[in-house]
């Protein structure tokens, strides 16, 4: 019999509908959620009001955009994420993001983490060396969950095939 976690195998290829969380777990996600949906819900705000704001100013219409555009995508992002959380929602992976929304958030830590180390290299202050390091373990952890999500999904699509 396998070992079971919060009610779950501890087999790792789980599908959708058994990495729903239980217990303590739940109040957790919950409360993440309750905090996470409305801040991308008024990040989503904050983009039209500076959207608005840099239109009604004359500010270029290319930096007007790029400006909304990052902030859109971040309160999509809060909001999606914390409408799963709130309502115990898992995707379709069994997991909070798709595999590539995984790879996408990987290429962006990865960058930060390049963009830290050449800052840190260059003003040789080294004491800051462990920033860019945790950005990269943080670009490297969300690789691997997007490699898992999309392995459970392959063995869930076999399994149920």
């Amino acid at each position: 019999m396998e070992p079971m976690l919060n009610g779950n195998s501890a087999d790792p290829f789980r599908t959708a509908e058994e990495t729903r969380l239980s217990g303590y777990d739940t109040l957790l996600a919950r409360v993440a959620g309750l905090l996470l949906c409305p801040f991308g819900l008024a990040v989503l705000g904050l983009a039209v009001f500076l959207g608005y704001r840099g239109l009604t100013a004359g500010t270029d219409f290319p930096a007007v955009l790029a400006v909304m555009t990052i902030f859109a995508l971040i309160g999509v992002f809060c909001a999606v994420t914390g409408y799963r959380l709130l309502f115990n929602r898992p995707n379709r992976y069994g997991s909070l993001l798709s595999p590539i929304g995984w790879w996408i958030l990987s290429g962006l830590f990865a960058a930060m983490a390049l963009g830290l180390a050449v800052f840190v290299l260059e003003s040789r202050k080294y004491d800051g060396v462990a920033v860019p390091l945790i950005s990269g373990g943080f670009a490297y952890q969300s690789y691997r969950a997007g490699l898992a999500a999309r392995r459970r999904r392959a063995v869930s699509d076999a399994v149920g095939a």
